[in-house]
């Protein structure tokens, strides 16, 4: 499907739209946030957290991931076009969300079903990229029954010639056929077309390489294609006036065709890999039922409210893995177009089977009264099965069956003023080897990690909020050895305080301003044996990040926005070496700005915003380090425009 079709879609929808209040034309994050660690509405991200990073770590790969607050298995995130945003619930908002996690949770809401709106966005930009999209709400009955639909067809393009083009479409709905029962069916669909292959630069040397030109060469043999389909319900029901009964149940396939990698290996400080591999992964699927059920009961006694929460959760996971087929070469200059004209010859080898089994019986119970705060408790008790079966080998069975618990504590003094405290315990889910990996794609069982945190919050007016934490998260450390094996290494502990600062600091001018500090460290048998570093590769010690949005009064039509990002230094290989003192090579820290504005206007009778925003206008290119390792060059500067509208 080209631009032009994608663009009969929208006209054509736009045609049997009905009047409704304003939605896309609206949407403006850095004004909704209610803090600085994460918040997404539609297409629009502000704050220092996302769904692959909070305080350094990622709640996708742990699978702390929710829908309308309801557990299922996740990974990765639902299709965008099913859900209207989310929220990285982390510190104070946390405190009172039913069974916490110590990576924090990230909760997406599905779109709304309960007025009538319609809105399109088109996008161009950056470099070849556009966005084409559409939603639309319709009440069938109000207050009954109401759907929500939305499509959109991208091409993104970050770096020069690194396009990837997707298809998307979301379907939701809301039924009430009685006054105490809802349901919400959602069928989410995510098709990716012809993304090129990732490279990936694995430093040799106490030096790292000059960072070469922000584009991609990687040949068009290497483009794959990827799908991901999930179809759920929800379930909400007032028992009686004080019980409640939440629950859902989700599907979810991932039929894949295979990626295609390019690790740069053994990089010198000239940018000359030792050993260039091509791995290209045979079809492979993950398959999955999941979904939670959540009893809640709300009481006042004594001059006090009570909330309890009874809940089961369970997933069961069939997933394919590994088989690569490799292909290497070796001094392979970095930065250049020199990978074959022709796709190698692929012998793929046997593939890996794993079968997943989860299943949790949790409560909590929370206790507190309005102006005072509150204290909560939880226990969760997991059966946890999981099974590797590979063509040759003696299956390896792993079986855990933990006993979790979490407590929080609220103290509201004066009406602007909390403090608040925590601990938590989970099991969560081991990230996945990366392509480089001699197990690429696998991923060791389910790990035990545990957070410790405290913070205050202090309004200054109603609408402006200091919110300052202290966090101490240890988890497994998992990474690649010396010889390219995705195991535990040792234990990784995050100590760190963060910031947040939201809201009207002068009129007409809104911030949502956040920064961390925090101490990565990594200790164990391999760190003691000098084979690693202490230093988690690719954890920064400082993260900042600004966004503020100016306008002058709300009825101004024009306005001004920005970002100031902060990276800091990071470990980019787990290796020491003696010319560095026995330390590990780092990249260094940069800054990034970004700058827009959004203009108001009246299209042919309907709300519409033209959105300009220019990113990285400083230019600043560095290597990106991911924790998996792998270096990648940041986007170069880039612009793009966008014309939201509302029927």
């Amino acid at each position: 499907m080209g631009l032009r079709a994608a663009s009969a879609i929208v006209i054509a929808c736009t045609a049997i739209a009905a009047p409704a209040a304003a939605q896309r034309a609206d949407e403006n994050a850095a004004r909704a946030a209610g803090d600085a660690f994460g918040t997404n509405i539609g297409n629009e991200k502000v704050g220092l957290y996302t769904q692959m990073d909070v305080r350094g770590f990622s709640p996708t790969a742990a699978g702390n991931l929710r829908l309308e607050g309801l557990y299922f298995d996740l990974r990765p995130a639902p299709p965008p076009r099913l859900v209207a945003g989310s929220q990285v619930r982390v510190g104070l908002a946390a405190q009172s969300y039913p069974f916490p996690a110590p990576t924090g949770i990230v909760d997406f809401s599905l779109r709304p079903t309960d007025r009538a709106y319609a809105a399109s966005l088109i996008q161009a930009g950056p470099h070849t990229a556009y966005a084409l999209e559409y939603e639309i709400g319709r009440p069938i009955k109000p207050g009954r029954l109401g759907v929500a639909w939305a499509i959109g067809l991208r091409r993104d393009e970050e770096l020069a010639h690194d396009d990837m083009t997707y298809l998307g479409m979301g379907l939701n709905a809301t039924w009430r056929p009685t006054a105490r029962i809802e349901l919400k069916p959602y069928l989410g669909t995510y098709t990716r077309f012809d993304k090129l292959g990732v490279g990936q630069v694995f430093p040799g040397a106490a030096v790292l390489p000059p960072v070469p030109e922000g584009r991609s060469f990687q040949p068009d043999w290497t483009r794959q294609g990827f799908a991901g389909y999930n179809a759920g319900l929800i379930t909400n029901m007032r028992l009686t006036d004080s019980w409640s009964l939440k629950a859902g149940a989700q599907r979810f396939l991932i039929p894949d065709r295979g990626p295609i990698s390019d690790s740069l290996l053994n990089v010198d400080a000239n940018g000359v890999a030792a050993v260039r591999r091509y791995a290209n992964q045979p079809p492979n699927h993950t398959n999955t039922w999941s979904g939670e059920a959540r009893l809640t009961g709300q009481h006042r006694l004594v001059g006090l409210d009570h909330l309890v929460h009874i809940a089961f959760r369970g997933r069961d996971v069939d997933r394919t893995f590994g088989g690569a087929a490799q292909v290497n070469f070796t001094n392979v200059p970095i930065g250049m177009d020199n990978a074959p004209v022709v796709a190698p010859s692929w012998t793929y080898a046997v593939q890996s089977q794993e079968l997943i089994g989860q299943y949790t019986v949790a409560a909590s119970y929370l206790v507190g009264r309005p102006g005072l705060g509150n204290v909560g408790v939880g226990l969760q008790r997991v059966d946890y099965r999981r099974t590797l079966t590979t063509p040759g080998r003696a299956d390896i069975v792993s079986i855990d069956k933990p006993m979790f618990w979490n407590g929080t504590a609220l103290v509201t003094p004066l009406s602007n003023l909390a403090f608040y405290g925590g601990y938590t315990e989970g099991l969560e889910e081991a990230p996945f080897a990366p392509e480089a990996a001699v197990n690429a794609q696998e991923a060791p069982p389910a790990i035990h990690t545990k957070q410790v945190e405290a913070g205050v919050r202090y309004a200054f007016t109603p609408a402006l909020r200091l919110v300052a934490g202290y966090f101490d998260i240890e988890k497994p450390y998992i990474n690649l050895d010396s010889g390219r094996l995705w195991r535990v290494l040792g234990v990784e502990r995050h100590q760190g305080f963060e910031l947040s600062l939201t809201g009207q600091v002068l009129p007409g001018l809104n911030v949502v301003g956040g920064y961390v500090h925090m101490n990565p460290v990594v200790s164990g048998e391999a760190v003691g044996a000098g084979l690693i570093g202490a230093e988690p590769v690719g954890q920064p010690r400082d993260t900042g990040k600004v966004n503020f949005d100016f306008r002058r009064t709300p009825t101004t039509p024009l306005s001004f926005e920005g970002a100031i990002t902060y990276f800091g230094a990071r470990a980019a290989s787990a290796r020491v070496f003696a010319q560095l003192g026995g330390r590990q090579p780092r990249a260094p820290g940069y800054v990034v700005f970004d700058l827009g504005m959004r203009y108001r206007f009246t299209l042919a009778g309907h709300r519409s915003t033209l959105r300009l925003q220019a990113l990285n206008i400083l230019e600043a290119q560095k290597w990106v380090v991911p924790t998996a390792g792998g270096m990648s060059v940041s986007p170069p500067r880039r612009v793009f425009v966008s014309l939201a509208t509302d029927y």
